[in-house]
């Protein structure tokens, strides 16, 4: 055989193996780069998370300002039925888009009572950790409602962070949270014996004076550009 036909003998094997093996898609190449990209940590998520969402509710407490404030003028000048109805909706628009943001950004739902809030709702955002913020809007997290973490979401939780300001947990709060063994607490044992428990705890191990991720500050548009 001579040396030609051998090179186009190879050539041909070479190209059939490779019509052989698929080609990826930019999407599959995308995925497989996302895969390989470290997760970010669920410390830095939460924290994240609280800084994002305390931006959003600056601005959007500006715009319910803002929109109370027309209502106002409008019922003084105008018509007081048409101001109201405004307003009504200002009060609507504050307590559905805040809610549904919250849950989305934080996995929190809640409700205000006296001296500070409620949780009905938590949902894990960071993985197998999550924090129960001190405050939220300004407000305490004094009481974690009833049922409060029972979701298929939270099945891979391990470890819960309970803040100092807590003062009541109601019933069954961690059922379905089958993975759960660790209860972080960030006052001391004698501040946590002071909580109103409807939950027995003593199946978890209790870690006190725990420590929680600084939120870092909201960067200025100059410190930015710098």
């Amino acid at each position: 055989m001579s040396e030609e036909n051998k090179i186009e003998i190879e050539n041909t094997a070479a190209s059939e193996q490779a019509t052989e093996q698929p080609m990826e898609t930019p999407a599959e190449q995308k995925q497989e780069q996302n895969t390989q990209r470290p997760a970010v940590p669920p410390h830095k998520e939460y924290a994240r998370r609280m800084l994002n969402f305390s931006g959003f509710y600056i601005g959007f407490i500006a715009i319910v300002c803002a929109i109370m404030a027309i209502a106002i003028a409008v019922a003084v000048l105008y018509n007081v039925a048409f101001g109201v109805a405004i307003a009504l909706f200002d009060v609507f628009f504050y307590m559905r888009l805040l809610s549904d943001n919250m849950f989305k950004t934080l996995g929190f739902k809640y409700v205000s009572i006296a001296g500070g809030v409620r949780l009905t709702a938590c949902r894990a955002r960071y993985g197998e950790v999550m924090w129960v913020p001190e405050n939220l809007m300004g407000f305490d997290v004094i009481e974690i409602g009833d049922g409060a973490f029972c979701s298929g979401r939270n099945g891979e939780l391990k470890k819960v962070f309970l803040p100092k300001t807590l003062k009541r947990i109601g019933k069954d709060v961690f059922e379905g949270c089958a993975a759960l063994e660790d209860i972080y607490y960030q006052g001391s044992e004698d501040e946590f014996s002071r909580i109103s428990s409807e939950t027995e705890l003593s199946a978890y191990r209790i870690i006190f004076d725990a420590k929680y991720p600084p939120i870092p500050k909201k960067k200025s548009a100059k410190a930015e550009k710098k």
